[in-house]
């Protein structure tokens, strides 16, 4: 028996389909509280973009594409260009398997969960508190590369992610804040440091038309018009959604 090529091509949508929810399913157990907050349709659709965007990346099979959205939940769209996860990148290598480089991105990836996130989300959950306790009214006002008051905000807020990161991309991170800053016409000094803190504890990829856009640009955009505390503790709980169950 021959399948004609539009069954072939039915088939094909249909193991799509059932690839997608089998995905959902797991990010459903992974980040419960994150779908919810997003909707279940518009995460759909961003892990439909991210098959695509892990292709590109040179990924195709069904457990290297799945890591690879993990990563991308985690650290954001693009997050290979991401100055706050240089330590994240594989080096792209024709030589190289995808699978061999899927290894490579999972040891990076369990490093980083044992620095950075902790046992059972220790260090992620400790930065929630500090981030919720901040006085939103005190942030320093001084912006440039040099700023050490602002480099102690974000090692305050979270050791580890800023060790990891360390402090010559936490100056880059400041330089792409300057450029966001330009773009969307931000002058407050109070606005700008928020800015920086966001994008270090959300990532750089907000702004490049990830699903973080959605996520986090209609809060900021509250909190830079009215500094209310009600706005800030919104931003702490989509933070907060990033948790991750069983880890």
């Amino acid at each position: 028996m021959e399948f004609s090529n539009s069954q072939v091509d039915v088939l094909k949508k249909l193991s799509f389909s059932n690839y997608l929810n089998e995905i959902m399913q797991h990010y459903e157990i992974m980040f419960p509280l994150l779908i919810p907050l997003l909707k279940k349709e518009c995460f759909r659709s961003f892990v439909e973009q991210g098959i695509v965007l892990a292709k590109e990346s040179g990924y195709t099979q069904r457990g290297p594409v799945r890591l690879y959205l993990d990563m991308m939940i985690i650290f954001g769209s693009h997050f290979e260009q991401d100055p706050l996860f240089k330590k994240l990148k594989v080096e792209e290598d024709k030589n190289v398997s995808q699978i061999e480089k899927s290894v490579t991105l999972y040891t990076l990836l369990g490093k980083y969960l044992k620095t950075v996130y902790g046992l059972s989300g220790l260090y992620f959950k400790e930065s929630i508190r500090v981030f919720q306790r901040l006085n939103i009214k005190t942030l320093p006002v001084g912006i440039n590369v040099s700023n050490n008051e602002l480099h102690e905000l974000l090692r305050g807020i979270y050791p580890q992610r800023y060790d990891f990161a360390t402090s010559d991309s936490i100056d880059e991170l400041i330089t792409l804040s300057d450029e966001y800053c330009r773009r969307h016409g931000l002058k407050n000094q109070n606005n700008k440091s928020y800015l920086i803190l966001v994008m270090f504890l959300f990532g750089c990829s907000f702004g490049q038309g990830s699903f973080r856009d959605r996520f986090i640009k209609g809060l900021l955009i509250k909190y830079f018009n009215n500094k209310d505390v009600s706005n800030h503790c919104a931003i702490v709980s989509h933070y907060a959604s990033f948790q991750i169950n069983n880890m």
